[in-house]
């Protein structure tokens, strides 16, 4: 999600997001996830929009490798990007026609735990006063975050997190204690945890998925290969090879061929 300069939250609706498919027999939900990057979005896809989106984060410290410099944000932005995130939300629910919201929280932010996850806890309350809790699907980075969620919001409809196999868009080899189990632990504690949903993803084979799924719950999540194999369910059911996934054709704004994924 980005906020384009002299657009209001009110006429503020999705313009750029990601789409997905939560299946749960017997039913089949639509998901989509908002996002704003901050310090860590692409300063070429912002510098493409139609009136250039700006480059901005609660600070001027940037990260390392990006050389634009940062403006800023005043507190009284900050929560413009709430408000934008609620109506962004309602939206997809009420006017769109989706199932779920999924909020992306890699925003790039520093601070202790409390101020770095600052942003995600009010964009997440705001979603929430605006379509409920239980169609909200947060995307959290700290157990901090997680056990406030948790606590706060207890219907939440689930937390899918990104299993340490993945850094960015580079493939890497975790150590065996490099995970998010105590992600999981914490999701599923307290009251009602037998009944919330942790959804994990990152690079799973189909084996792999099964294996994770039995011993420890809960329900795995495909990305790429999504992409390159368009009848996943049915390969996973049946055993059959997926299509290995092309990084090149990912993700190419304005792609008209039939090679590709158009974003």
């Amino acid at each position: 999600m980005q906020i384009e300069q002299g657009v209001t939250p009110q006429a503020f609706f999705l313009s750029s997001t990601d789409y997905g498919l939560f299946y749960r027999a017997p039913a089949l939900f639509q998901l989509i996830k908002l996002w704003a990057l901050g310090r860590g979005a692409d300063v070429k896809v912002l510098e493409r929009q139609d009136p250039p989106s700006p480059y901005v984060s609660a600070s001027s410290i940037a990260l390392t490798g990006h050389e634009k410099a940062l403006r800023p944000l005043p507190e009284t932005d900050i929560y413009d990007y709430t408000v934008a995130y609620a109506k962004a939300a309602s939206n997809a629910v009420h006017e769109a026609g989706f199932d779920r919201i999924e909020i992306h929280s890699a925003h790039g932010w520093g601070g202790n735990e409390e101020g770095r996850t600052r942003f995600a806890r009010e964009v997440v309350d705001a979603v929430v006063d605006a379509i409920g809790e239980d169609r909200v699907d947060p995307r959290p980075t700290f157990a901090y975050l997680v056990t406030t969620l948790r606590d706060k919001h207890p219907k939440m409809a689930y937390l899918r997190v990104a299993e340490p196999r993945v850094s960015a868009s580079t493939d890497i080899n975790p150590n065996l204690d490099e995970n998010n189990d105590f992600l999981r632990q914490i999701w599923n504690g307290g009251e009602g945890g037998e009944e919330r949903i942790f959804i994990s993803a990152g690079i799973y084979t189909h084996e792999m998925a099964l294996r994770t799924a039995e011993d420890k719950g809960g329900l795995i999540a495909f990305g790429r290969p999504y992409i390159s194999t368009p009848d996943l369910r049915v390969r996973l059911q049946n055993d059959i090879p997926l299509a290995p996934p092309d990084r090149s054709t990912f993700y190419k704004p304005g792609n008209l061929t039939p090679r590709g994924y158009s974003d």
